[in-house]
């Protein structure tokens, strides 16, 4: 009967292995699948007496898997999910940025600088009036447009951010059940622990949900000692999958904005998760964005700020105002409104329409301690002024017959003077220096002007440095205008000078250097302190008019809207010393650049992913052919086993006819 177990013991494997390469055919293009090979050794009995027969047995089902080229394929995987996750959403960013010379904020920015150096060719004109302002607004336009679309990228990556969690819980979930059936079935089949192969198939399933988790989150695997054939599964420190179990995650914000991931109900979230498509959007949400935003928040706030501070300097076609509000503010202090106010002075011009006459009032301002009721009472206190705060916002308001505006223009007359003679100085001009001072005028010499020999002014700057000597004795005509420098003119009258006697000239670079008044909101080319807020202001886009273009009070002169044209080409310190065009293009070319970066890193792990999965190929790869071939082996081997008990089954027919 020995024989017989020879032959059926052949049959089994056969059958066995005829199974098996089956399985490997079906699964040739299956992902994830390892190639099964069965591993054969003889079957020793006892016969008759001294002779030994033996058959065969399967002593193991194996999945052909290189351990180490695994791990490879699995640590590589992280890495290919963040990369292609920042990728996604920096190229979709790239594309609503569009390159440098196309549609979009930097032609919005060249349009509107255009339009502005136009203006100041013709700056009484209404059509580049309007023109200007169209182009004001189309550029706040822009603005608020990339500002909505970052902000539905953040909403977008926190919704993306839920149903990644979804997808790894479900998948964590998946992989517990398979540790729990791979468990099941070894122990069912009561060999040696991946002997019987009967859960192959299972822990190939199992590997391909570790390999999709390993791209969503930064996921790690460790064996699972206590339980049989069971691996664990962890990302960024926390546990997923734990034998037969799984443990949830979730996504939320935090208090401070920031997208963080937890285990579900601990209410500890981490906002520094790295790797996978998780830990990109989380880096994409907490740091990419938000650095983009500033980015373009902080260009914003740059022309806001210098346009502003310009803007309120100048006059419109109807010359000075009779009343103006400002911008709703906070009632602390002014240090609490962050717009980097500076102690120091601000003026405001008063005029009386009728005569003709100027009033220049300096208000001191200390942002440390003042509020904007303590600002409003000193301007309050000021002849023919009236202020007060309404709803928050500054409001500023004229006696009848008066006007009031914040022009640095040269006052005619002098700023102080000592002289006792009888001839009286006229300043006029345009002050062109860079920075506010008075400067000091000192008579040399005494007589009569234009008559007396070695009669002249030593015109010093605030720093008490000699600018120039103006000879007004022998030779010079009363009344004729001077350079005394940086665009000031002065001229004296006839009559008498008497030595060491001074008068002084006040210069105003800038009317408001403390930064106050643009702050507010007076006279204000553009309301909001960030891109998603900036729009022109209301008032201008109704009455164009109002566009602050001159610096006379006639409202004729381009030298307002000549300085704002000049923002253009200005280095500003808040763009780190580059001008808004430049900024911009470094602004998207950056960008483009962290894009191609990103290309550049994918295609170089791409490149070692399809070397790594070339390799897995061949070693766990099936071979159609090989399978094929293996096929024709047992196929044989079946018709040969089947045939031996044929004819033992003969022999032993021939052996009962003989008894």
């Amino acid at each position: 009967m020995s024989n017989y177990h020879i032959g059926i013991s052949g049959l089994q494997i056969a059958q066995r292995a005829i199974d098996l390469v089956g399985t490997n055919i079906a699964n040739a293009a299956t992902e994830g699948y390892h190639r099964q090979e069965l591993r054969m050794a003889p079957l020793v009995t006892a016969g008759s007496g001294t002779a030994v027969g033996g058959g065969a047995e399967v002593a193991e089902v194996r999945r052909n898997l290189d351990t180490l080229l695994e791990r490879e394929v699995f640590r590589h995987r992280p890495q290919a999910g963040d990369l292609a996750q920042q990728l996604q959403t920096l190229e979709s960013i790239e594309a609503a940025l569009g390159d440098v010379d196309s549609e979009g904020l930097g032609k919005s920015l060249e349009t509107f600088f255009n339009s502005l150096r136009e203006l100041s060719a013709q700056p009484t004109s209404r059509a580049l009036r309007e023109q200007a302002v169209w182009a004001a607004d189309a550029l706040g336009g822009q603005f608020r447009s990339l500002s909505g679309m970052l902000d539905s990228l953040d909403e977008n990556l926190l919704a993306q951010a839920r149903q990644l969690v979804e997808k790894i819980n479900g998948l964590a979930e998946e992989a517990a059940d398979m540790n729990r059936e791979i468990q099941a079935a070894e122990a069912r089949s009561g060999l040696p622990l991946g002997s019987s192969g009967a859960a192959n198939l299972l822990r190939d399933r199992r590997d391909q949900i570790f390999l999709e988790l390993a791209e969503l989150a930064d996921a790690q695997v460790e064996d699972h000692g206590s339980v049989l054939g069971a691996l664990n599964l962890s990302a960024w420190g926390t546990p997923l999958v734990l034998g037969d179990r799984s443990s949830p995650l979730e996504v939320e914000l935090t208090a401070g904005g920031q997208l963080g991931v937890s285990v579900k109900g601990s209410g500890f979230f981490a906002t520094d998760v790295r790797g996978g498509r998780l830990g990109a959007l989380v880096t994409l949400r907490n740091e990419v964005v938000p650095d983009l935003r500033n980015r373009l928040d902080t260009l914003a706030r740059a022309l806001v700020t210098h346009l502003n501070r310009l803007h309120l300097q100048g006059v419109g076609t109807a010359g000075g105002f009779a009343e103006l509000a400002g911008w709703s503010m906070s009632d602390g202090a002014l240090s609490d409104w962050d717009a980097g106010l500076t102690a120091g002075e601000f003026h405001i011009r008063v005029t009386d329409v009728a005569s003709g006459q100027v009033t220049r009032h300096a208000v001191s301002l200390d942002p440390a301690i003042d509020t904007l009721a303590d600002v409003a009472a000193r301007l309050d206190a000021l002849e023919h002024l009236s202020a007060s705060v309404v709803g928050g916002a500054l409001h500023i308001q004229a006696e009848s017959g008066y006007r009031f505006d914040f022009l640095p223009a040269l006052d005619s007359a002098p700023y102080t003077s000592n002289l006792t003679g009888t001839a009286q100085p006229v300043i006029a001009g345009s002050y062109q220096g860079q920075d506010n001072q008075v400067y000091t005028c000192t008579v040399s010499g005494s007589g009569q002007v234009g008559l007396a020999e070695n009669l002249s002014l030593e015109v010093r700057n605030g720093a008490g440095e000699l600018v120039t000597t103006l000879n007004v004795g022998l030779g010079y005509a009363a009344g004729d205008m001077l350079e005394a420098g940086d665009g000031i003119r002065l001229a004296l009258g006839p009559g008498s000078l008497n030595d060491g006697e001074d008068f002084t000239i006040q210069a105003l670079a800038e009317s408001d250097p403390t930064g106050f008044l643009a702050a507010a909101g007076m006279n204000a080319l553009f309301e909001g302190t960030s891109a998603g807020s900036l729009a022109v202001r209301p008032q201008l886009l109704d009455d164009s008019d109002l566009l602050a273009t001159a610096r006379n009070p006639g409202g004729t002169d381009n030298e307002n809207v000549r300085h704002m044209a000049e923002v253009a080409e200005a280095k500003l310190a808040e763009l780190g010393q580059t001008t808004p065009g430049e900024y911009h293009r470094r602004f998207v070319t950056g960008v483009g650049q962290s894009v191609a970066n990103l290309r550049a890193r994918q295609s170089g792990l791409d490149n070692i992913l399809r070397q790594l999965q070339a390799q897995r190929e061949r070693v766990s790869g099936v071979d159609i052919n090989e399978e094929a071939a293996r096929l024709l082996v047992f196929e044989r081997m079946f018709q040969a086993v089947s045939q031996f008990i044929r004819v033992q089954d003969r022999s032993l027919g021939y052996l009962m006819e003989l008894v």
